[in-house]
């Protein structure tokens, strides 16, 4: 029953007292169940296999055996619901990899120390490695040394130790061959050299001040300068100074210090002594003015004279007063009557004409002591002597009094004078016609006449009184057609007059060449061509610019994913005026294509992962390369990144440069330098 009791839990989740025991699982007993004393009986129906290991047989509700395993093998579990089994153990090869050389592979491994003077030692599951790595393997080849504080050295076969030295000793080598000791340092020698003079040199100095008045003192390794620097020596030969005092100097003697001056007393000098303060003694002052001599006293009266001016005052204060004369400069008035007036002299002072005049009018003399006037310009005085004009499109005459107009004539009529005293009139052209023309050479024409151009290329044409000439081309077959000059500039023009024209310059035929020669000198167009002799040509209005940052880094600008658009300040030459310095942005002035360049230098690159340069344009972004600026940047956490771009722009496109840096903080700026040295944006025009 004692078995039987180790069974029974003597506590478990409820509470109570234990009455009986009913047994299953292959247990019974006697009685059944026990209430109190009995024997429990096992049923070994199921346990048959010698040496085999019990389990609990969830099928059967009972112990069951497995079958007896053979020498070495293990128990292995044959997973829910399945009995366990004895089975052998797969023969498996373990692979050991070292810090170099192959892996080893099998199944039984020696290991050696091969000539590291280490050994490996041990069994069953363990090495241990034992012995004394030698100098050749990074070890000592020692396994100890004797000296506690002496200093290590290699003697050949492994390290040892030094016997210890004395304080102030140090470490002497031998030579080859023997150990270095610790030895009493020999007297050495220190070289000090001055602002002047030979160097210094020995292992004992004595350091004086000579005449300067300056000493030295000091022990160990340590000399403190002190004493009164003389004045010969730029001193001032004094230890202190009094506050606020004056200093006096007394050659090479020490300055001297002069007392205090108390407020109000001025610095005064004494012949062949030194100055002292003291009271201001009653003194003259000199006025010199711009001209005449200088007024010296103490007592001063001042007045205008003959200017109208005066002065007033107490005091130290003195106003000036009254009204500036004409003949000094003034106008003799203390105020004006007419706003807008003009101003006049009357003889005493300058006044204002009491008319201010209408629009349009001149101010007209009236000769010696009188007023001028608002009024009509005379004929005498290069006007018209009239208020208006009568007729519109009328001819202007002279009356004899003013300028006026004729009657407007009708169409074809003539201006014909009527004689002396009557106004001329429009009227009917006589009979006779042309009596005379004379060009530059040949004889006069008379007579009805008849214009050619002859051979010019010129045509005449017209009726009534008018003939127009015209140019209809000029034909030279088989010759040189010269427009001959002797003037410095000569100028040829072609479709002018209102309206747009199309000129043609050239040959008509396809298959002909068309020379344009200016000798020596160069061609030049009002487009902005021009073309050398030697047929170099440039273009000082095509689209052009350079753009750089002068100015200091800009800081914190990108770095975490931030796109920032550049904005170059300066430009070395802007060509057209495209490029606006406010935004950093080019405008496209006409359609076509566009080269672009930009360097970027940036500051503060640390940890950033992606780098980017763009030129964004208004109908694309074109991206520079890619880069890792952790990876790439120079010393300093400096990088650089270019892009190259030929787009095609119509009028008003822009041009942007914008750069991203990502992956870490905002920590990146874009360097700027004098004259674009670093970072800058450029673009031109090609065709």
């Amino acid at each position: 029953m004692s078995q039987l009791s180790r069974l029974i839990p003597t506590s478990g989740p409820g509470s109570g007292t234990v009455t009986s025991i009913t047994f299953n699982g292959g247990l019974t007993s006697t009685p059944d169940p026990v209430t109190a004393t009995g024997t429990a009986t096992l049923d070994q129906t199921n346990l048959t296999v010698l040496d085999g290991t019990v389990y609990w047989d969830t099928g059967t509700q009972r112990l069951n055996t497995t079958a007896t395993g053979t020498v070495g093998q293990f128990l292995r579990s044959g997973g829910a619901g399945v009995a366990p089994a004895y089975a052998t153990l797969p023969s498996n090869a373990i692979s050991i990899t070292g810090d170099s050389g192959g892996a080893l592979t099998g199944t039984a491994f020696t290991f050696t120390g091969g000539t590291t003077g280490l050994l490996f030692s041990g069994a069953g599951t363990t090495e241990t490695l034992v012995g004394t790595l030698a100098v050749a393997n990074g070890g000592t080849n020692a396994t100890s040394f004797a000296t506690t504080d002496g200093t290590v050295y290699f003697d050949g076969t492994r390290l040892v130790t030094t016997a210890t030295g004395t304080a102030g000793q140090i470490l002497t080598s031998n030579g080859a061959g023997v150990a270095p000791t610790y030895q009493t340092g020999t007297a050495g020698t220190i070289s000090i050299t001055g602002d002047s003079g030979g160097a210094l040199t020995s292992s004992s100095f004595t350091f004086t001040g000579g005449t300067t008045g300056l000493t030295f003192a000091g022990a160990g390794s340590t000399e403190t300068l002190g004493g009164t620097l003389v004045v010969s020596n730029g001193g001032t030969g004094r230890a202190t100074l009094t506050s606020h005092g004056v200093l006096v100097g007394a050659g090479t003697s020490a300055i001297t210090q002069l007392a205090v001056g108390t407020t109000g007393q001025v610095l005064t000098g004494v012949t062949g002594a030194d100055p002292v303060f003291a009271a201001p003694a009653a003194s003259s002052i000199s006025i010199t003015g711009n001209t005449g001599g200088a007024l010296t006293g103490n007592a001063f009266t001042f007045t205008g004279g003959t200017t109208g001016l005066s002065f007033g005052g107490s005091g130290t204060t003195e106003t000036l007063s009254g009204t500036l004369v004409v003949a000094n400069g003034g106008t003799n008035a203390t105020s004006f009557a007419t706003t807008d007036g003009t101003i006049i002299f009357d003889g005493t002072r300058l006044v204002t004409l009491a008319s201010t005049g209408t629009t349009g009018q001149a101010l007209v003399s009236a000769g010696a002591g009188v007023a001028p006037a608002y009024g009509v310009l005379p004929i005498a005085g290069g006007g018209t002597n009239a208020t208006s004009m009568a007729n519109t499109d009328g001819v202007v005459y002279y009356d004899g009094t003013r300028l006026v107009t004729t009657a407007v004539g009708t169409a074809t009529q003539v201006l014909t004078s009527n004689g002396a005293g009557v106004a001329p009139t429009f009227q009917a052209a006589g009979g006779s016609g042309v009596t005379s023309i004379t060009g530059n050479t040949g004889g006069a024409l008379t007579g009805a006449l008849t214009f050619t151009g002859g051979t010019t290329g010129l045509s005449f044409g017209g009726s009534g009184t008018t003939q127009t000439l015209t140019f209809a081309g000029i034909t030279a077959n088989g010759g040189t057609v010269s427009l001959a000059t002797d003037a410095t500039t000569s100028t040829i023009n072609i479709g002018t007059g209102a309206g747009a024209k199309t000129s043609t310059f050239g040959s008509t035929n396809t298959t002909s060449t068309t020379v344009i020669s200016s000798g020596s000198g160069n061609i030049a167009m009002n487009t902005g061509l021009t073309v050398d002799s030697t047929g170099r040509n440039y273009n000082t209005k095509q689209p052009a610019f350079l753009a750089t940052l002068n100015s200091s880094t800009s800081n914190n600008v990108t770095g975490d994913g931030t796109t920032y658009t550049i904005v170059f300040a300066n430009t070395t030459f802007d060509q057209g005026s495209n490029f606006n310095t406010g935004t950093g942005v080019f405008t496209a002035p006409i359609t076509g294509k566009y080269m672009f360049n930009t360097n970027v230098v940036l500051a503060n690159v640390v940890a950033q992962t992606t780098g980017q340069c763009q030129i964004v344009t208004t109908g694309q972004t074109f991206e520079g390369q890619y880069n890792n600026p952790s990876l790439d940047y120079a010393p300093g956490n400096f990088f650089s990144m270019q892009n190259t771009v030929f787009a095609t722009m119509t009028a008003g496109d822009t041009a942007k440069i914008n750069i991203i840096l990502s992956g870490s903080t905002k920590t990146v700026g874009v360097l700027g330098g004098a004259g674009g040295t670093y970072t800058r944006f450029s673009g031109f025009l090609v065709c």
